[in-house]
């Protein structure tokens, strides 16, 4: 099953359409999952996937590689654990990008501390910063919006 949601000003989520299929993560499943990350072998792992959050400043491909191996959540094809960038990477205004990614992890404790680091080296953006609009697409300061 596939929900689609946004999370409103006021901190509601609001569901704007479920897909009851497997569907835009076909290659989460059976490329990463399977082949890659080997989620069925012993010791198992879970992934999951994750669009670049909105408060997170990642301005680069290169910047977020070399912190996820900073900050000890590289993927390591021995542990079969860590981060692994599963979609292109789209440059949405001067020094932020937007890309899905995904973490492979042995455990929920693992998986949140790992994600943890993630989030503490990235979130920089304050979430009321964030408009209702799509990310990237907010009139340039200064310019009236449509």
């Amino acid at each position: 099953m596939s929900a689609d949601a946004i999370l409103t000003r006021d901190g509601r989520v609001l569901f704007t359409e479920v897909n009851a299929q497997v569907s835009g993560s076909l290659h989460i499943y059976e490329v990463i999952g399977h082949r890659i990350v080997r989620t069925q072998d012993v010791p198992q792992r879970s992934v999951v996937e994750y669009h670049v959050p909105p408060t997170w400043a990642v301005p680069d491909f290169e910047t977020f590689l070399r912190a996820c191996e900073g900050l000890g959540c590289g993927w390591d094809p021995q542990r079969r654990t860590g981060v692994i960038v599963s979609m292109p990477v789209v440059a949405l205004e001067p020094g932020r990008a937007q890309f899905v990614f995904c973490l492979a992890c042995d455990t929920p404790a693992t998986h949140q501390e790992l994600f943890g680091r993630l989030d503490a080296r990235f979130a920089t953006i304050p979430a009321s910063a964030i408009g209702p609009e799509p990310v990237g697409l907010r009139p340039e300061r200064g310019a009236e919006a449509p």
